[in-house]
């Protein structure tokens, strides 16, 4: 299968292979291209390493040089180029302590996350798919490349990446990838909440924000969104309710616009009901001012994933006022 990549990127990958060096383009972009999607960044490896690569290239910029990264400016576009490496030994579970380029493109593919990022591609040479992505990227799959737990203990974020795929294209997680992302899970405690966050808006956004379900089975949420498993383990016994909080949430998130503030205004806007439940003699539930108490809890949740202050302010208005309804004019002019 021919990938059509843009011609700044074919003309990188010519100029490193015209001069001896291996070169493809690598992980999202071709990933997407053979889904029939148009990638947003077009990420090149070689065997070149940084400063072969800034010697063949008039515009560039030293992006990450000690991970083997530089940027090529073509046409003020920027394409990502980094050296074949093999990652170090990690000891925070994010990041390796050191890296070592090598001149190996099997080398470096075996260090990356799922099966489904880890081909590489050029026009000489085609597609260069050695652990299977493409084979699972038919039959919408999430695979770790190697050895699973080893993958989740070298970055335990990945844990959150596979949710975020597996919510962005309705794949099915393997089932040694979702066990060892389990018996890895309290890693995830090792992670900055930039990067929790980012994952999690991702998940959010996507079509499949029920993939949270999954991440709560897998009791995942109870470590980065313990609000989460609250919700979903409050039932509404209520004349105005037939799920839990947690559904009830779900089921909304479902069905407003796919938007940062949307999304966690819906996730975060009945977070205070476990706080606020109360059962009268003849077993109904009520939730008298949760909306006070869940404005509360998003906040601290918020501040917790370290969001700006302007998204934090949309979703605590919206949080605090979504249980007040819309009257129409004439009911205003009664």
């Amino acid at each position: 299968m021919k990938i059509h990549m843009p011609d700044n990127a074919r003309y990188i990958i010519d100029r490193l292979t015209e001069h001896g060096y291996g070169a493809y383009i690598v992980g999202g972009c071709v990933r997407d291209s053979l889904l029939g999607n148009e990638p947003k960044d077009w990420d090149i490896t070689t065997s070149a390493s940084p400063f072969e690569v800034k010697a063949l290239f008039s515009h560039t910029v030293d992006t990450g040089l000690q991970h083997g990264t530089v940027t090529v400016l073509r046409d003020g576009e920027p394409y990502e180029v980094t050296t074949y490496r093999v990652d170090g030994k990690y000891e925070d579970h994010r990041r390796p302590s050191e890296v070592t380029f090598t001149k190996s493109l099997e080398e470096d593919v075996l260090r990356r996350d799922f099966t489904i990022n880890a081909m590489a591609y050029n026009d000489e040479e085609g597609l260069i798919d050695l652990h299977g992505g493409a084979e699972d990227l038919k039959n919408g799959v999430i695979r770790c490349v190697g050895t699973a737990a080893q993958r989740f203990d070298e970055d335990a974020l990945r844990i959150l990446r596979a949710l975020r795929f597996a919510a962005r294209f309705d794949f099915q997680i393997e089932d040694t990838t979702k066990q060892a992302m389990i018996g890895k899970r309290s890693f995830l405690k090792d992670i900055s909440a930039e990067r929790i966050r980012e994952e999690l808006t991702k998940i959010l956004i996507s079509d499949h924000p029920e993939i949270l379900l999954t991440a709560y089975e897998m009791g995942i949420t109870k470590i980065i969104l313990p609000e989460w498993d609250r919700m979903l383990e409050t039932e509404q016994h209520n004349p105005h309710h037939k799920y839990s909080v947690g559904i009830h949430t779900l089921k909304g998130i479902q069905h407003v616009p796919p938007t940062v503030v949307y999304r966690y205004a819906m996730l975060l806007h009945d977070t205070g009901k476990p706080d606020c439940k109360t059962t009268d003699e003849e077993g109904v539930d009520h939730f008298k001012k949760h909306p006070l108490r869940s404005r509360e809890i998003a906040r601290d949740v918020m501040h917790r994933l370290k969001f700006d202050n302007d998204t934090l302010k949309k979703v605590l208005t919206l949080v605090a006022w979504h249980d007040w309804r819309f009257m129409s004019k004439k009911e205003v002019n009664k």
